[in-house]
């Protein structure tokens, strides 16, 4: 999470994030109520490309970084993303989302 306080868009080098480490996310039924669209803000990179072969890394990484439309957007989704994410920034939501993820995981039971 450095690179979300630092207002960086994050590059995920994970196979299993949605499954094992996707905060506020997804539930039994798909996307939790106020979950989070972490593919609006994130770039992810397949583990073996990044452990094999860096260069088709950054093959992949290139045309994100020159289209300035995909950038923007994924940098206008980390900024509102960002009070759901960071217990530091002023007037987070994060309390209310771990209280509503657990919530509808209890219901889901």
């Amino acid at each position: 999470f450095d690179a979300i306080a630092a207002s960086c868009i994050p590059i995920l080098i994970s196979d299993r994030w949605r499954i094992l480490a996707n905060p506020f996310s997804h539930g039994k039924d798909g996307l939790v109520s106020g979950g989070i669209d972490y593919e609006s803000f994130t770039v992810r990179v397949d583990e073996e490309d990044w452990m094999n072969d860096v260069g088709i890394v950054a093959e992949k990484l290139l045309p994100i970084l020159a289209d300035s439309t995909k950038m923007q957007s994924l940098f206008s989704n980390l900024q509102e993303n960002q009070k759901a994410l960071l217990w530091s920034m002023p007037d987070n939501i994060v309390a209310e989302l771990v209280l509503e993820s657990a919530r509808q995981c209890i219901e889901y039971d």
